[in-house]
């Protein structure tokens, strides 16, 4: 079956609502994600996990659009996506230092049908038009 792949940066979101030793976070730490259609907040929310010596823990979410469009093709078993770390960020906020973690997302989509659009989406902000234009999005 053929497949299109798709490779882009992003952030986790909500780093600071989970409890976690950001010192256990290094670029080497690997990162998975897991779908929490159970999220008061959000049906298509997608959670962030990362493995560190206490096993594997929420350390975020992807952003609520990037979930949106990937949730309906993960929830099909139609996307696989690799997150790993691009960079662990820190500033100083007033109440001390606030880090967060900026991601690379690589997605592969199956059933893709090459005959109908060869051009590969370039983005989470395309990838909806994309993949509603190859059938793959309902």
């Amino acid at each position: 079956m053929a497949y299109a792949t798709n490779e882009f940066h992003s952030k986790v979101v909500g780093t600071t609502f989970y409890q976690f030793n950001w010192d256990d976070i290094t670029p080497a730490t690997p990162l998975r994600i897991e779908r929490d259609p159970g999220n008061v907040h959000d049906a298509n929310a997608i959670k962030v996990l990362a493995l560190t010596q206490s096993g594997w823990i929420h350390i975020g979410h992807l952003s609520r659009d990037i979930a949106a469009q990937f949730a309906p093709l993960i929830d099909k078993g139609q996307m696989s996506v690799t997150v790993t770390i691009s960079e662990k960020t820190c500033h100083m906020g007033s109440t001390g230092p606030r880090y967060g973690l900026n991601i690379r997302i690589e997605t592969q989509v199956t059933g893709f049908d090459f005959t109908k659009n060869l051009n590969p989406f370039l983005g989470p902000d395309d990838m909806r038009t994309f993949l509603q234009e190859a059938d793959l999005y309902s």
